[in-house]
């Protein structure tokens, strides 16, 4: 299942880079879901972002681990691949980040996500694609 989100932010191109990209590793500054999270080496392909989950309504406090497999400033773009923490029914979850230029003071970002399910999971894609798109947002 893919899942695109895009959103226009009142901000430049190079500003938004900078808390998508270059602060990879420092995730809990702006999302509200992340406590605390850290890089295992510096920023490139092949670091490792672990991610400490708040608990949010049945779900309980967690970590997550998530592989940079691709990072490019210039093109202000970068993809990673859940490694752990997820549920046991997704067998692969991939998000490949952009961010372009609208104009001097705004950008669009764009989130693709690349999920793979167990198969008994599969008729309950429409509403995980639905809570997945929202919470991107």
């Amino acid at each position: 299942m893919k899942i695109q989100t895009v959103g226009t932010i009142d901000a430049p191109a190079p500003a938004v880079w900078r808390v998508l990209g270059e602060q990879f590793g420092e995730v809990s500054n702006w999302a509200d879901a992340i406590v605390a999270s850290s890089l295992d080496r510096p920023l490139g392909e092949g670091a490792v972002r672990t991610c400490d989950l708040k608990a949010t309504g049945p779900l309980p406090a967690g970590q997550v681990t998530e592989e940079l497999t691709h990072f490019n400033s210039g093109a202000k773009a970068l993809t990673y691949v859940v490694r752990s923490g997820v549920p046991k029914f997704m067998r692969h979850v991939e998000n490949a980040w952009t961010v372009e230029a609208i104009d001097d003071k705004h950008s669009v970002v764009k989130s693709d996500v690349t999920l793979r399910m167990a198969w008994y999971m599969l008729p309950m894609a429409p509403m995980i694609r639905k809570q997945l798109g929202g919470t991107l947002q």
